[in-house]
């Protein structure tokens, strides 16, 4: 969407927001319930996942980042038995 006057290309201030790359912010706030939903969609491991909520519930971790959630899940996968 630009207009072209004498010559020259001109971009229209609408055009620069439609076509402005989407930033995504990793480090967003989120419920722990709303990282375990997003995680089953991923995962095909419930016990695992309502074991990681559980987790985080006794160490009262009820919001996080999902980088932070991504890490102690990696964590609680990988403890020993």
């Amino acid at each position: 969407m630009s207009n072209e006057t004498s010559g020259t290309t001109v971009s229209t201030k609408k055009s620069m927001l439609v076509d402005a790359p989407v930033k995504q912010e990793d480090n967003f706030r989120l419920s722990l319930d709303e990282f375990c939903t997003r995680l089953s969609a991923e995962k095909v491991s419930p016990e695992m996942i309502g074991g990681f909520h559980h987790w985080q519930l006794a160490e009262k971790q009820t919001t996080g980042s999902d980088a932070d959630y991504k890490a102690a899940f990696d964590a609680f996968v990988n403890q020993p038995a």
